[in-house]
């Protein structure tokens, strides 16, 4: 990668080629990757190194790019390595039945499976088809 950033950095080869293998167009977009990944980033070069490298392409941000560096969202951290989620909203319940609903919707979609269907059977989904509809929209 050409990258004129890269070029006007005081690195060593090893250095630059490390940092062109991450394939960022800018400084900017270099910084949010260590940002986003700093035990990635910091462990292409070591801790301190990584800040000395953090802090030259810092250098070369506008701005713009530092406000819009600042201003991004942080990257949360879950102490295993994964999210699991947003916590369940509280919802009220449903004012129809589930059971009655998972019911209805079984028998439609045992109907959906069949190869060639009835016209009594295609008559009896629509039905369905129609009631479920019914069944949901009277909440």
């Amino acid at each position: 990668m050409g990258s004129k950033f890269l070029s006007d950095l005081d690195l060593s080869a090893d250095e630059k080629a490390k940092l062109a293998s991450l394939a960022a167009p800018s400084p900017v977009a270099v910084l949010s990757m260590r940002r986003a990944a700093p035990e990635a980033f910091d462990g292409l070069f070591g801790k301190e190194r990584a800040d000395k490298i953090a802090a030259r392409l810092e250098s070369q941000l506008t701005p713009e790019e530092k406000q819009r560096l600042e201003s991004s969202v942080p990257v949360k951290r879950f102490p295993l390595g994964a999210s699991l989620g947003s916590p369940p909203s509280h919802l009220p319940p449903p004012k129809f039945d589930i059971a009655e609903r998972d019911q209805i919707f079984e028998e439609i979609e045992a109907l959906r499976k069949l190869d060639s269907p009835s016209t009594e059977q295609t008559k009896r989904k629509s039905e369905l088809e129609d009631r479920l509809n019914a069944l949901l929209e009277s909440t």
